[in-house]
């Protein structure tokens, strides 16, 4: 058995990961924005039936949509928090 190895890069604009290995042996990688969307609870699905490409992140009793759809969450008051130095530090 081979060993699978991932890797993963949260950056202060996207989250690169690799999904996979192509057939010629390159690296297949996918990235979504490095954002969190305020939510109010923890969601499995959206109205119509669709479901947003994000998960819920409880984090000191709040709820925080990520992943590739966060767009989708966010709304027009939406703050982007790269502003701060110390945003890695702050829930």
């Amino acid at each position: 058995m081979n060993p699978v190895v991932r890797a993963v890069d949260v950056g202060r604009g996207n989250t690169k990961f690799i999904i996979g290995i192509k057939e010629d042996r390159a690296p297949q990688c996918d990235m979504f924005p490095s954002q969190a969307a305020p939510s109010e609870s923890l969601r499995d699905q959206d109205a119509w039936g669709a479901k947003r490409k994000t998960t819920t992140v409880p984090i000191e009793g709040l709820f925080y949509e990520v992943g590739p759809d966060v767009h989708l969450a966010a709304d027009v008051f939406s703050v982007n928090m790269l502003q701060n130095d110390h945003y890695c530090l702050t829930p």
